[in-house]
């Protein structure tokens, strides 16, 4: 089960994103870059690259189609560690009417 859940309009547009902490990031580590998956491909659309800072990262979304869809984020850090665990490192958005 994916750790966050988002409902959304058709139309809307939102930054979606998660914070990693210890133990996933530790003191003085950071986050050196991010990527992102979303499934279905189709109904819901990415707005430019995802973006991150030191512990969080971002994915800006538009609503075009009502369902169910799935953001997976793929996380490098300083350390060399990539979070991409398929229920911890996902949002599922649903939009709606």
């Amino acid at each position: 089960m994916p750790i966050g859940f988002f409902e959304m309009g058709i139309g809307g547009k939102h930054a979606l994103g998660l914070e990693l902490i210890s133990p996933d990031l530790e003191a003085g580590e950071t986050i050196l870059s991010v990527e992102t998956t979303i499934t279905p491909a189709v109904g819901l659309t990415k707005v430019g690259d995802p973006s991150k800072d030191d512990t969080h990262v971002y994915q800006i979304v538009q609503g075009v189609t009502v369902g169910e869809y799935e953001i997976q984020f793929k996380i490098t850090t300083s350390a060399g560690y990539i979070h991409n665990h398929p229920e911890l490192n996902v949002l599922k958005v649903k939009v709606v009417i």
